[in-house]
């Protein structure tokens, strides 16, 4: 007598039957496979290798952006500095000078030039103790016939 089953009962009874019969094929068992000790335990140390490197590489990125933000407040300061030199340059170039005297003579003075010699003695003092008065020394008699010649 021939019964009558439906597909997914065929399909259920087929799985039942590979699953007894191939215990050691771990996709057709039930249980879950687990890896054995050891690899677990090098699996854990390779994922603690990692995080590790991954902590020294955020340290290290962190180090560089400040670095980096170091970097750029230095190119931001030698853009200042640029600035001002251009505008000197252009200050000196054009050869007016805040006093009103030509830059062209300040380097004349500079180099030499003919008032160059003037401003060099002008701007060299020599500081020199004043001289103090000499007074000689008198003992008492001769400061008794002093006062006697003054009296007469």
């Amino acid at each position: 007598m021939p019964t009558n089953h439906s597909p997914l009962h065929f399909i259920h009874l087929t799985h039942h039957i590979i699953t007894r019969s191939t215990p050691h094929c771990p996709r057709y068992s039930n249980q879950p496979t687990s890896p054995p000790a050891p690899s677990l335990t090098r699996l854990q140390t390779q994922l603690h290798d990692i995080q590790s490197s991954l902590v020294s590489c955020v340290n290290k990125v962190r180090a560089l952006d400040g670095v980096v933000d170091e970097h750029d407040a230095i190119k931001r300061e030698i853009g200042v500095v640029r600035e001002l030199v251009e505008k000197i340059t252009t200050v000196k170039s054009s050869g007016d000078n805040v006093d009103g005297r030509n830059h062209q003579e300040e380097g004349e003075e500079e180099f030499g030039g003919a008032s160059a010699e003037i401003n060099d003695d002008l701007s060299i003092r020599t500081i020199v103790q004043p001289e103090l008065e000499r007074v000689e020394e008198m003992d008492e008699q001769q400061m008794v016939k002093q006062k006697n010649v003054s009296l007469t």
